[in-house]
């Protein structure tokens, strides 16, 4: 949020400073890409907060366990003793050294569920903030992209420049405030750092089983793995993830996007059914959508009677992951079984 920041007060300084059409390109460019990196930054941050507020409340969920079952033990202890106590004494002896355990235990618990839910209340309130803080720069993006786009459009047709963004006092107020609120934001996420729970990433997972029938080579033009899997296998994040885009296009499959910590990008293409929308938090493993659903039924009955044994009954699944716009191997990543010859 800090890098961002900074990128942002550079990006206003070129702006006041660019005259001519090229300088004011370049500046425009250089202002969205900055507010890109915010908002990155912000979704990285959203996502952790998320991912830690599901960890808290299934801790809360077990301490409210371990105090409802200790509080039903005590009922129970205390109606045992009252029928058993008349035919052994000794039995409140017992019942005595377990109320005191009990007793002592119980504020240990109602204390620790108290700590968890003002953990929560934390994290609610860092949600809140960081969703206003991501509407104030799509706002400030919002302005900077059609500023940049009017300006491409007026180079392209050879008409008359529009006015330049640094004289816009609204347009610069916005990137100057969309600078101070990511300030702003790092510094609460600064002091609210004891609310987390400092845990290591864990390991990407494969996410489904398949066949990598076409491997990743950019002077070949594969930009990812095409991977045969079986009709309609279920495919989930491989790490946890903001989902970027979710959408069927007409006549053609469904394209998920997710992104993933270090700016890197795993586009999915091939569903015939996605499980999740925009901006959507999922952990490693949650599902994600289907592949393909296979063969028509004519075909199958094709297949089945031995016509056409050459026919595969697989879907292939499209894997492709970007960082920086760039492509990446999968195999850096990601790890499946590879067709051979």
């Amino acid at each position: 949020a800090i890098e961002a920041r900074e990128r942002l007060l550079a990006a206003a300084s070129l702006l006041e400073a660019a005259e001519s059409a090229g300088d004011r390109v370049g500046a425009l460019t250089d202002a969205v890409r900055a507010y890109e990196a915010g908002l990155q930054a912000m979704r990285a941050e959203q996502r952790r907060l998320m991912l830690e507020e599901r960890h808290l409340e299934a801790a809360l969920a077990d301490e409210d366990g371990d105090i409802s079952s200790l509080l039903a033990l005590m009922q129970n202890a205390t109606a045992q003793t009252e029928t058993q106590s008349l035919l052994h004494p000794g039995t409140a002896v017992d019942s005595i050294r377990a109320g005191t355990l009990a007793s002592a235990l119980t504020p240990q618990l109602f204390s620790r569920a108290a700590e968890l839910e003002g953990r929560l209340s934390e994290l609610d309130d860092l949600q809140v903030l960081i969703a206003a803080a991501e509407a104030s720069v799509e706002e400030g993006l919002s302005g900077v992209t059609q500023a940049r786009r009017a300006l491409g459009e007026a180079l392209t047709d050879r008409t008359e420049l529009p006015p330049r963004l640094a004289t816009n006092t609204a347009a610069m107020e916005a990137l100057i405030n969309s600078a101070e609120t990511l300030s702003a934001l790092a510094d609460s996420l600064v002091s609210a750092e004891s609310v987390f729970q400092t845990t290591a990433p864990a390991p990407w997972q494969p996410p489904f089983a398949g066949l990598i029938v076409a491997d990743f080579s950019p002077e070949a033009g594969r930009t990812g793995w095409a991977v045969a899997t079986a009709p309609e296998a279920l495919l989930t994040s491989p790490t946890d993830v903001t989902v970027r885009f979710s959408t069927e296009f007409p006549d053609r499959d469904t394209v998920v996007i997710l992104e993933a910590d270090g700016q890197l990008l795993v586009l999915m293409a091939g569903l015939s059914r996605s499980f999740v929308t925009r901006g959507q938090v999922l952990r490693a493993g949650d599902p994600v959508g289907l592949a393909g659903q296979g063969q028509s039924a004519a075909q199958d009955n094709l297949n089945d009677s031995g016509a056409n044994d050459s026919l595969s009954r697989d879907e292939t699944v499209y894997i492709e992951l970007r960082q920086g716009g760039i492509p990446v191997d999968p195999a850096t990543r990601l790890t499946l079984e590879q067709e051979q010859g």
